[in-house]
C-alpha cells in the first residue's frame, strides 16, 4: 500500500485526505487506512469482519451487511425485558437514550452488542439510521481515551433532555429562597440545594451534568462503550484524530436532502422498454415533487436509510423494475438490493396515490 500522513477530514464523503510521499493526496475510506505500527493496523480488526447470510436466502454483499446491522440495531433499541426497557424513545428529540432500569446481567450484555453493532458500521463501511443524541459519540470518545474528548454541557444535556437542561438554566437564574423546593433534583446532592450560595449555582448545575453522564447511567454506559471498544480499541486513528462529530458522520453518514435528480442519473432500469418512456417521465417528476419528509420516507422504503451514500445520492444505485401492471397492487422494494418493483399503474394520479400509499406505510428510525 501506498504511505503518507492524515491531512484533514472530509464530513462530506465520509473519508480522510491523505499526504502521500509524492505529496499529492488521496481521499481513503477509514476502514482502508492502516497505522504504520502493526500491533495498532486496522487491518487487525478487519479479519474480525462478520459476513452477513440470512437462513433460506442466497444474497451476500453490502446490502444484506446493511440490513442485517440496521435490523439488529432496530430490535435491540425496540426489545423489551422482563424486568424493563433498554432503551428510552424521545418523540420530540425522534432519538433513543439509556434507561435508567436497564442494569442487569442480561441487559448490559444487550448494550456490548449495541456497542459492538456500531463498531462494525464502521469496518463494514455500512451508515447506520442516526437515532442516538450527539453526546453519545462524545462519551465513547471518552472510553476509548481521545483528546478530543471533552466535559459536557448543559447544552449537551439538552440534547438528551431539553426539559431538564431548561430547568437546570432557570435554577442558575432564580431569584426566590425556595430554589430546592421549586427544582427538585433527584441525585446525591440534592440537600446543598437548600443553603447553597447563588454564586455558586453555576457549579452545582456543572456537577449534575457530570453526575448524569458518568454516573446516573454508567452500568449501561459502560458496558455500550465496552462493545464499540471491542470492535475499535485497537484504532488509533479514532482514538487519536476524530472528533464526536466526525466519528457520528463516519458511523451514520451525512444528513442530506435526497437529490432525485441525482439519484435518477445513477439509476438502472430493469423489464421497461421504450414503450414504457412516458410512464417512466411520470415515475420520475412524482418523485421530484416530493417534499422533504417525504423524501426521507422514499429513501428509507427502499434501501432503509435516509442517509446520503459517501460519493454523494448518484451513488445510490437505485433499481427500479417493473412489475406487472396492476392498479391494485402497491410498489414495493428489497432494501437490500435498493430494487424498486414499480406496477405499470393505469395513469399518474394512480401513480402518486399508490406511491403516497406505500410511502405512508412506511416505517423506520426516527420515523415514529
Amino acid at each position: 500500500g501506498l504511505e503518507g500522513e492524515l491531512s484533514t477530514f472530509d464530513a462530506a464523503t465520509c473519508r480522510w485526505k491523505v499526504k502521500l510521499k509524492d505529496t499529492s493526496v488521496k481521499s481513503v475510506k477509514p476502514r482502508n487506512l492502516e497505522h504504520a505500527d502493526a500491533e495498532t493496523s486496522w487491518s487487525f480488526l478487519l479479519a474480525e469482519l462478520i459476513s452477513v447470510k440470512f437462513e433460506g436466502e442466497d444474497g451476500q454483499g453490502p446490502g444484506v451487511d446493511r440490513e442485517f446491522l440496521t435490523l439488529a440495531l432496530q430490535n435491540a433499541l425496540e426489545a423489551d425485558k422482563t424486568s424493563g426497557c433498554l432503551w428510552e424513545y424521545s418523540p420530540e428529540l425522534r432519538n433513543y437514550w439509556f434507561s435508567e432500569s436497564s442494569s442487569d446481567e442480561d441487559m448490559l450484555a444487550a448494550f456490548r452488542a449495541c456497542g459492538a453493532l456500531l463498531g462494525h458500521a464502521i469496518f463494514m463501511d455500512v451508515f447506520l439510521p442516526p437515532v442516538f443524541p450527539q453526546p453519545l459519540y462524545m462519551l465513547l470518545l471518552r472510553d476509548l481515551g481521545s483528546p478530543h474528548a471533552r466535559d459536557l454541557t448543559v447544552a449537551d444535556l439538552a440534547k438528551v433532555s431539553p426539559q431538564l437542561a431548561r430547568g437546570l438554566e432557570q435554577l442558575v437564574e432564580y431569584d426566590g429562597e425556595n430554589v430546592a423546593e421549586v427544582f427538585p433534583l433527584d441525585w446525591p446532592r440534592q440537600e446543598e440545594l437548600e443553603i447553597l450560595p447563588r454564586d455558586a449555582r453555576g457549579e452545582y448545575v456543572r456537577g449534575y451534568v457530570d453526575w448524569f453522564f458518568t454516573e446516573r447511567y454508567a452500568g449501561p454506559v459502560k458496558a455500550f462503550c465496552q462493545g464499540f471498544r471491542a470492535v475499535v480499541g485497537h484504532s488509533q486513528l479514532l482514538r487519536r484524530l476524530v472528533s464526536s462529530e466526525q466519528l457520528e458522520t463516519v458511523i451514520c453518514g451525512v444528513e442530506e436532502p435526497m437529490d432525485m435528480a441525482a439519484v435518477r442519473r445513477g439509476a438502472k432500469l430493469q423489464g421497461w422498454t421504450e414503450a414504457d418512456e412516458e410512464y417512466l417521465n411520470d415515475f420520475w417528476n412524482v418523485v421530484d415533487s416530493l417534499n422533504e419528509d417525504e423524501r426521507n420516507r422514499f429513501a428509507i422504503f427502499v434501501s432503509s436509510s435516509a442517509r446520503m451514500p459517501s460519493k454523494g445520492w448518484a451513488d445510490f444505485a437505485l433499481q427500479v423494475q417493473k412489475n406487472g401492471k396492476d392498479d391494485d397492487r402497491l410498489p414495493t422494494a428489497y432494501t437490500c438490493f435498493k430494487l424498486l418493483l414499480l406496477p405499470h399503474y393505469s395513469s399518474k394520479d394512480v401513480l402518486r396515490t399508490k406511491l403516497m400509499q406505500a410511502l405512508a406505510e412506511t416505517q423506520g428510525f426516527g420515523l415514529q
